[in-house]
């Protein structure tokens, strides 16, 4: 083969090489977008629009079920729903804000009608010392988001003003890659005059 030859095959390489790569960045780009938004989607969305609410698990005491950093998102429910094995989070002291995430072992209902759970963290190698009434019940657990908590803990709460702006900066950058795409596939012909 010839050194042109050889120049020329190397020219086609670089060039579908130069056309590989936009290609494979865009895709990681928009991959990350896909999946920063699902889990905004996971931990702020789906819990604002159901009554739920997202809590970043802080303890190992529910592991391996719930490992300290994950993002427990629970949903608002009565006592009379709520059965053994459920995943409950309760007040401790209520009227505070403070709330515990444990495993109901046990329903006792009183001769009153109200029913009191105890409960346990998995991991924990005994039950917690007061059962909890019907009233401690912020809710009970309904999925989770394993290590999402860690950078929620990372960001509250003073540097929670990051968040707009990394939304913001999100859809923006989404917005100028999709303009950047148009523009890119758009030819402008010019005719000569004369």
């Amino acid at each position: 083969m010839t050194r042109g030859g050889r120049d020329a095959h190397s020219a086609g390489s670089r060039r579908t090489e130069v056309q590989v790569w936009p290609s494979v960045r865009r895709g990681i780009v928009l991959g990350m977008a896909l999946l920063l938004g699902g889990i905004a989607a996971l931990i702020g969305v789906v819990p604002a629009a159901t009554g739920a609410t997202a809590l970043t698990v802080l303890t190992g005491s529910m592991a391996p079920a719930l490992p300290a950093g994950s993002v427990v998102v629970v949903r608002p429910a009565v006592a009379e729903e709520v059965r053994v094995g459920d995943v409950i989070t309760y007040h401790p002291r209520p009227g505070e804000p403070a709330v515990v995430t444990h495993r109901v072992l046990g329903v006792i209902s009183g001769s009153d009608g109200r029913v009191a759970f105890l409960t346990k963290g998995d991991a924990n190698a005994a039950a917690d010392p007061v059962p909890v009434v019907e009233e401690q019940v912020a809710g009970v657990a309904w999925y989770s988001v394993p290590f999402v908590g860690t950078l929620r803990v990372a960001l509250d709460p003073h540097l929670a003003w990051l968040r707009p702006v990394l939304g913001a900066a999100l859809v923006i950058a989404g917005a100028l890659l999709m303009a950047r795409r148009r523009l890119s596939r758009t030819t402008v012909r010019v005719q000569p005059t004369g």
